[in-house]
């Protein structure tokens, strides 16, 4: 992400930020749900993909938003207060 982030320059726009944060956690949940998935199989305790995103994804939406917002909202602000073009 950093290096798409780099070369789009998607951390200058509020927008671009937005959207660079979301592919970013869109990425760490396309990982870490499997991941955590086969952990509960392991462990015997997989209780279906409804469980598994009870427990792995709903939880975390509402504080990703608010942290995508947030540097969203604070990243393109700073980049101007440091006058990197």
């Amino acid at each position: 992400m950093g290096l798409l982030v780099e070369r789009f320059g998607l951390d200058r726009s509020f927008f671009g930020t937005l959207l660079a944060m979301l592919l970013g956690n869109a990425l760490l949940y396309l990982v870490g749900l499997p991941w955590l998935a086969a952990w509960l199989m392991g462990a015997g305790k997989f209780g279906g993909v409804s469980a598994l995103l009870a427990m792995g994804l709903f939880p975390f939406i509402p504080g990703d938003l608010v942290k995508a917002v947030l540097a969203a909202l604070l990243l393109p602000t700073a980049w101007r207060f440091l006058g990197r073009k």
